[in-house]
């Protein structure tokens, strides 16, 4: 059974929840087409909250499955479709961390206890677990080392973080903020929660079993009927 609704993108950084992302997804590969239309529809939308009009950016569909605590206090999930969007905001955010000019003082702060969460004892954790191959890249962003040491300056992470980074650079911290308002309360998915019962490795394949010509909802809509 599977649980849809609507879902602002500030609800996947709440709480102690971190996504895993589950051994038969594909690595980071989303390019440059992909950035740009992203970052088209955020700055469409930062447009019109700026022009004071009520508008949202729907950008797709996140899937994810409850898995059972291994330790008391632990909220871990699968993503089992969703992770080039969610890496990519969190990516995003990462930028206007990275770029802030410390106008806002509380900017960064906040947008780090986005990132990364510690538990009661002061265990530190990423929000997304990525893959063996992303994961290197992936956490020397989120923790703001040098990423010129980084063995493949062309990992597809990597690029777009400083895509990114660049579109960022030369704004304001009150625009900077802006972005990050209108990115977590203004560009919904439709959130898609599985049962303990469903298996997310048929839906992933069933999704992804034509390619790009059915959207993600489309294949969903199929795989729940065959059901």
């Amino acid at each position: 059974m599977i649980n849809a609704h609507k879902e602002k993108l500030h609800s996947f950084f709440q709480n102690n929840i971190q996504y895993e992302i589950p051994f038969f997804q594909r690595s980071y590969v989303w390019e440059h087409d992909s950035w740009q239309t992203l970052w088209d529809h955020i700055e469409y939308e930062v447009d019109e909250y700026k022009n004071g009009i009520n508008s949202e950016h729907f950008i797709g569909t996140i899937i994810t499955k409850q898995k059972q605590s291994q330790a008391l206090g632990e909220n871990k999930v699968e993503l089992v479709d969703g992770q080039q969007r969610l890496t990519t905001i969190t990516l995003i955010l990462k930028a206007i961390q990275a770029t802030s000019k410390d106008e806002l003082p509380n900017l960064k702060s906040s947008i780090q206890n986005l990132l990364k969460f510690e538990n009661t004892r002061g265990d530190s954790f990423y929000r997304i677990d990525h893959s063996r191959n992303d994961s290197p890249y992936y956490k020397a962003i989120i923790d703001g080392e040098d990423l010129d040491k980084l063995p493949n300056q062309r990992n597809n992470i990597l690029m777009a973080y400083r895509f990114y980074v660049d579109k960022f650079k030369d704004l304001s911290d009150i625009d900077r903020d802006i972005f990050r308002s209108v990115l977590l309360e203004k560009v919904p998915v439709i959130s898609m929660l599985l049962s303990p019962e469903d298996d997310e490795q048929e839906i992933f394949d069933t999704i992804n079993s034509l390619g790009v010509r059915l959207t993600t909802g489309e294949l969903l809509k199929n795989y729940i009927f065959k059901e």
